[in-house]
């Protein structure tokens, strides 16, 4: 998925989501939801997005998607959740992960769920790895302070405890 298809696929999801608002008559989160920026942003390294808030500036809220994450294809199902996940931090700021967080993923029909199982592309970070298990074929990143000191138990699969080996 190139970066224009991607910032299409947002900024579809976000009108998906500003009339699904609409609708139910909530009409401060509309405002909210279309005063906030959406960026592509391949800086960050280990997020797959992240909600940054503006309270104290009066500034618009900013959304930024990490395109790295999303150039394999067995990622690409992850997008509109990740999406859905930041616009939900958005309309909920002080919910954190919480309940109301939870319940406003689940009327945009998303899954919530805190942390990602996404395989990481085209560039890794400074201190990171990448390992596949020698029996389920998962591929994890890791940068961990073991895998660095090349200990045994970070070379186990977290799935199924296998042995896993450097890619």
């Amino acid at each position: 998925m190139t970066r224009n298809e991607m910032m299409d696929q947002i900024v579809n999801i976000r009108a998906a989501m500003v009339r699904k608002l609409a609708e139910a008559g909530y009409h401060a989160g509309v405002d909210v939801l279309r005063a906030c920026q959406l960026r592509i942003d391949g800086r960050m390294t280990k997020m797959a997005g992240q909600c940054r808030y503006y309270y104290h500036t009066g500034g618009p809220h900013v959304v930024r998607i990490n395109p790295n994450f999303f150039v394999h294809r067995e990622n690409e199902g992850n997008f509109r959740n990740t999406v859905v996940h930041e616009l939900c931090h958005v309309l909920a700021p002080f919910l954190q992960h919480g309940e109301g967080w939870r319940r406003l993923m689940r009327v945009f029909g998303e899954e919530p769920r805190e942390f990602h199982n996404m395989t990481k592309g085209a560039r890794l970070g400074k201190n990171e790895r990448l390992w596949q298990c020698v029996k389920c074929r998962g591929v994890v990143v890791s940068t961990s302070c073991a895998d660095k000191l090349r200990l045994s138990i970070a070379k186990l699969c977290v799935r199924c405890m296998r042995p896993r080996r450097p890619v």
